[in-house]
């Protein structure tokens, strides 16, 4: 239905008008859905975190 892709643009919104310079989220592969989203909107992979839960994490940054 693309209710995270607009909640996501509607929290990027809100950082670019309070002039925030990088919006900054964790996810996993396991996040079929999401990972793929993300990347679309430009966000790029700092680094690998430890495991949740037995799940691979990374963090990921959107310069704005």
């Amino acid at each position: 239905l693309g209710i995270g892709k607009q909640l996501t643009l509607a929290c990027l919104d809100r950082a670019k008008n309070a002039n925030v310079n990088c919006v900054g989220l964790h996810t996993s592969t396991i996040m079929e859905v999401a990972l793929p989203m993300y990347l679309k909107l430009g966000f790029s992979k700092v680094k690998d975190i430890p495991d949740i839960g037995g799940a691979p994490y990374s963090i990921f940054c959107l310069e704005l």
